[in-house]
């Protein structure tokens, strides 16, 4: 009588622990915790920061082609430092030409060279 007495307990534990498994798993999903509404928010924008060289000159039209990196074209009408070393000695805007990862540019005050640096800083 006694191995039988154990069986049916072991049944019903079992079976048991199948039910709360089955109703812990069956409720329904758990809803996103709502934020404060007196908690400050940051909103975090990414920062690009385009560069690349002086390729080319036309002093007489004020215009420079820039070599940028791929895929780093600035937009139309940003306005670009550009840099000799560590000195700026101008500022660029950029105009709607575009091929490849080269863009034009109008100078906008001092005397760029070829090879200066251009940040958009």
């Amino acid at each position: 009588m006694l191995p039988a007495f154990y069986m049916t307990r072991a049944i019903l534990i079992l079976a048991a622990g199948l039910v709360f498994t089955a109703c812990r798993t069956t409720q329904g999903e758990k809803a996103e915790p709502q934020p404060d509404p007196g908690a400050e928010t940051t909103e975090v924008t990414p920062v690009v920061v385009y560069q690349g060289r002086i390729a080319f000159i036309k002093a007489a039209a004020k215009y420079v082609v820039v070599e940028g990196g791929v895929g780093e074209v600035p937009p139309v009408n940003t306005t670009l430092n550009v840099y000799r070393g560590e000195q700026k000695v101008g500022e660029l805007k950029t105009t709607t030409q575009v091929r490849s990862s080269n863009y034009a540019a109008d100078i906008l005050s001092g005397t760029p060279q070829v090879g200066d640096t251009v940040r958009g800083d």
